[in-house]
């Protein structure tokens, strides 16, 4: 399972750089960049929720969870209590 995310889709759509978007969102343009190219990084929800505030969208159309993707950090096969 992964955190999935279109910020690039938007992003170009948009035609902001990286710095645009970071500026607008109130994050930083590494966050931005670590977004877009790292599959496994999962935002803090504050994070997700800029993101949301500056393309003026719901969460839902910006991220969503990928049931089938392989788990990368291995929590999927450990009891929740563990996970916390």
């Amino acid at each position: 399972m992964l955190l999935r995310n279109r910020v690039l889709e938007w992003r170009t759509l948009h035609r902001w750089s990286v710095e645009q978007l970071a500026e607008k969102a109130g994050v930083s343009s590494w966050t931005i960049s670590h977004l877009e190219s790292e599959p496994s990084y999962a935002p803090q929800g504050r994070v997700m929720l800029c993101l949301c505030g500056a393309f003026h969208c719901e969460l839902e159309a910006l991220f969503w969870i990928d049931w089938t993707a392989p788990d990368l950090d291995g929590d999927a096969e450990k009891p929740l209590a563990e996970v916390a």
